[in-house]
């Protein structure tokens, strides 16, 4: 008996083959200006440099630049569906057409198990991952070779708006990457520590966790090659990232056209590589970036294989789902995910799970071939799992917690402290600054644009909600606010609200479909294109506001914050040669083993002193000369060590908080009074 969903399915096929051309999809004055299209990444950057220099009269280029790149834009979101007629997926037509799995599936889980036993028997874990490699590359061949895909080439449009978010994405993220942020976070510095050694083979296993809470070691393993090319420094750590972002943008495009249309993938995704916190943490070290385009794949090959009946995506959902339990903590918000909304639809839709049956047969198999090592580990080590939730989830009993929500809410009660909770979570994206480390900025995470098209978009979502793409980005958004924000420390916090980026961009670019889409439907043709140049004009003017706010405004905030002056002693004391001792004199700021010192300047040895008396036995104690780095030292107090140990020539070290008084002393050995 034909379920509801096949009998419509059929029905829209039916009518797509005997449909003529409708006028929507007709050519248009305003679709030729998307052949300019060709320009919108030249005239994007364009207007990024003429930004910079802050230029606002009427004679300066920003003004006509600003003008063409509306219009540019303009003529691109408004023709980019124009001439589609989106075929029904036969998938979705023939339901029992997903293919069974056969032998070769049975063959990948024996693989997995293979590689399991090598992770318990602690054999090297060379052996263990390429078995492990070899399973899930065996599992998602079979699934191609029976599904048997055809590939179309892209239409010259959905090319070039493509290229145009690619080249955009790398402008924003590439160009002076060591340089920008000027700190390098504690964090980071870890990351890149866990890098090498798993360059260097010092990783125990793949499918183990690091020291550094629980962190698994598959993300640091997965950005080490790029060390073989780019050095074991800063440059290869934040490349890394650099191709998160990218690629996070990317899958946003492909997201968007499979959820509505290819106007708003590209609206979606331009936002998204615009925005400054994505800018941010695309440029930065830490694995942020990474498990948020690992969440933006899965949930593209989950809405691929549901709407396509496509076995191989199924499988590719289940290796991706595996892959990010292994990743950081944002990636695994890809499960609570994908259960709540298939969860959903199969109480909207009767027989849903039914029709699914083969699907979530190619899924299990996708998560067993990829999780049965790492299960091994997390049963042998429970506490891995949650050691880090124990750190952050207010409801924690940590002493680390309880310090926490004491310090914002005192002896609030619970109803008090989750709806205060909520008020930050809600008004971090709206008006108040980060409170993370790793950013810290003083603006809100969305610009005054942004945060202005998102009430709208979230009400007809809401309205909508019963559509399955628009229940994803309402179940995303709200899985991330909850689990990353309202239900963790110190709120608002941008690493743990990241996740909640594409969600949003999701939401305005369906917004943006709707809208376009709305005014073919019922006749109004003529209100197309000035909602076409509004939505451009909205994009582009939230582009110059997110450039500026990074670029402009967020270098001196990041100026003068401690872990910055931190990365400059670190960025000096790599200058110096390894055979010359170090004495770093400071009050308790940090020290010589801190990860961001370790990381920049590994050749270094020395000692910290933070007294005075400590400081004096640790020179007494070197046998030859030595370097003494000083913070913020009493003036009187270093010109006596410099009387007690002269022939030196004490220089001042260029920070970028000059408040801070840091200065180098090299005594040669010889001349001790």
């Amino acid at each position: 008996m034909l379920t509801t969903e096949r009998r419509n399915a059929g029905q829209q096929a039916m009518a797509w083959r005997a449909s003529p051309q409708s006028p929507s999809q007709q050519r248009t004055p305003l679709e030729g200006l998307s052949l300019l299209a060709l320009l919108l990444p030249l005239l994007v950057g364009a207007i990024l440099v003429a930004s910079l220099r802050r230029e606002t009269g009427w004679t300066s280029p920003l003004v006509p630049l600003l003008g063409v790149s509306i219009i540019c834009g303009a003529g691109l979101i408004y023709s980019i569906d124009c001439r589609r007629r989106e075929r029904p997926v036969p998938g979705a037509i023939r339901i029992a057409n997903t293919v069974r799995p056969g032998i070769a599936a049975a063959i990948s889980v024996a693989l997995s198990l293979i590689a399991a036993l090598l992770t318990v028997n602690a054999i090297d874990p060379v052996p263990a991952a390429l078995v492990w490699i070899a399973a899930m590359a065996l599992l998602l061949v079979h699934a191609l070779f029976l599904e048997r895909p055809h590939l179309h080439p892209p239409t010259p449009i959905d090319a070039i708006a493509l290229i145009g978010l690619i080249l955009l994405a790398v402008l924003l993220r590439l160009p002076h990457l060591g340089d920008m942020p000027a700190f390098v976070h504690s964090d980071e510095a870890q990351m890149g520590l866990n890098m090498r050694i798993a360059l260097n083979g010092g990783m125990p296993s793949l499918f183990g966790t690091t020291d550094w809470w629980s962190v698994p070691w598959l993300g640091p393993a997965m950005q080490a090659p790029l060390m073989l090319f780019f050095g074991e420094g800063l440059t290869a750590i934040r490349l890394a990232s650099v191709i998160a972002g990218v690629l996070a943008t990317v899958g946003l495009w492909f997201l968007g056209s499979e959820m509505w249309s290819r106007r708003a993938g590209f609206v979606a995704a331009l936002l998204f590589a615009v925005l400054a916190p994505s800018v941010h943490f695309s440029r930065d070290g830490v694995h942020y970036m990474q498990s948020v385009a690992a969440l933006v794949w899965t949930v593209l090959c989950y809405t691929r294989a549901t709407k396509r009946y496509s076995g191989a995506y199924a499988a590719l959902t289940g290796i991706l789902v595996g892959v990010d339990i292994q990743l950081y903590y944002a990636a695994r918000l890809a499960v609570p995910l994908i259960i709540v909304h298939a969860t959903a639809r199969a109480l909207l839709e009767r027989g849903l799970f039914r029709n699914w049956f083969r699907l979530l047969m190619w899924t299990g198999l996708g998560v067993a071939v990829t999780f049965l090592p790492m299960a091994t580990f997390y049963i042998t080590h429970p506490s891995a799992l949650i050691q880090r939730t124990d750190a952050v989830v207010i409801f924690s009993q940590s002493q680390l917690v309880k310090g926490a929500v004491a310090h914002d809410y005192g002896a609030a009660g619970w109803f008090e402290i989750i709806g205060r909770q909520i008020q930050r979570v809600v008004l971090g994206f709206l008006a108040l600054g980060d409170r993370s480390e790793q950013y810290g900025a003083q603006s809100a995470l969305l610009d005054p644009v942004t945060a202005g098209l998102l009430p709208a978009a979230c009400a007809l979502a809401l309205a909508r909600a019963k559509q399955s793409a628009w229940l994803l980005c309402v179940s995303w958004a709200a899985i991330t606010i909850v689990l990353g924000g309202v239900l963790t420390t110190y709120q608002p916090d941008a690493p743990r609200l990241l996740a909640a980026l594409p969600a949003i961009c999701l939401l305005i670019g369906g917004l943006a479909h709707t809208l376009l889409a709305t005014a073919g439907e019922t006749g109004s043709r003529d209100a197309k294109p000035l909602l076409a140049i509004g939505i451009a004009a909205a994009l582009v003017v939230a582009g110059l506001a997110n450039s500026d706010a990074y670029i402009n405004v967020y270098p001196a905030q990041a100026a003068a914050r401690p872990i910055t002056l931190i990365t400059d002693i670190a960025r000096y004391l790599s200058t110096v040669p390894g055979n010359e001792p170090v004495v770093l004199y400071n009050n308790r700021q940090f020290y010589m083993a801190h990860w961001t010192i370790r990381l920049l300047a590994p050749q270094v040895q020395g000692t910290t002193a933070w007294e005075p008396q400590q400081l004096e036995d640790t020179l007494a104690q070197q046998q030859r000369g030595f370097l003494l780095v000083a913070v913020d030292a009493n003036g009187a107090y270093l010109d006596h060590i410099y009387a007690e140990y002269p022939g030196g020539k004490p220089q001042r070290i260029k920070v970028h908080d000059m408040s801070h008084w840091v200065t180098a002393y090299q005594y040669e050995g010889a001349g001790l009074t």
